[in-house]
């Protein structure tokens, strides 16, 4: 049970050489939840974007290709996190088209309405206060702003004693603040979109 925790952990909160072989795998492995998820979100030209908890900063590199030529922000509360992240967007980053910091969901240091599209692949299951991370990111995003949630339906019924079924979501999303909420179980994925007044 001691392995299982500090393997669950070093998921969480990356860190130390364990931390980067995981980041590295979860780059791998969740390369296809990230690029079916965004199938259907248009956004305007020179949008400004956010990834929540941007691990190993695979999604940040499909974000930036998709919506050129936008500004893409990651975060994260793993110091290993963000400088891998920084590292797979090297050029980005010295471009000032992505930018990391490291922050939690319930506390994001930004105004408000400062983001298009506001995205989380695999980590919501993880947030210590789902309800405040959603607030919060409701808070960012500018009127007609875009909440992506995409995770496997497995790890979301193995890490959540609540908000498991997609209804769920959709009611924690309109009680924050958010105009419509959308989810869709396909296969072994959930995918939720939520749209901001």
């Amino acid at each position: 049970m001691g392995l299982m925790r500090a393997l669950i952990g070093q998921c969480k909160y990356p860190s130390g050489p364990l931390g980067r072989m995981f980041l590295h795998a979860m780059n791998m492995a969740h390369g296809d939840l990230v690029d079916r998820s965004l199938a259907g979100i248009a956004l305007p030209a020179g949008a400004t974007l956010l990834d929540v908890g941007c691990g190993g900063g695979r999604a940040i590199r499909t974000l930036r290709k998709r919506f050129e030529p936008s500004v893409v922000y990651g975060v994260d509360p793993s110091d290993t996190a963000i400088r891998a992240a920084a590292k797979q967007n090297r050029a980005a980053a010295r471009a000032g088209q992505a930018i990391f910091q490291k922050a939690v969901v319930e506390a994001l240091p930004f105004e408000d309405r400062s983001f298009d599209l506001v995205t989380a692949f695999q980590t919501h299951y993880f947030w210590p206060d789902l309800r405040c991370g959603f607030a919060e990111i409701a808070r960012v995003l500018g009127p007609g702003g875009q909440f992506l949630l995409a995770a496997e339906t497995y790890k979301i019924h193995y890490h959540m004693s609540e908000y498991k079924a997609p209804s769920e979501l959709e009611s924690l999303a309109r009680a924050v603040g958010f105009a419509s909420a959308s989810a869709l179980v396909a296969g072994k994925h959930l995918r939720l979109l939520c749209v901001r007044e």
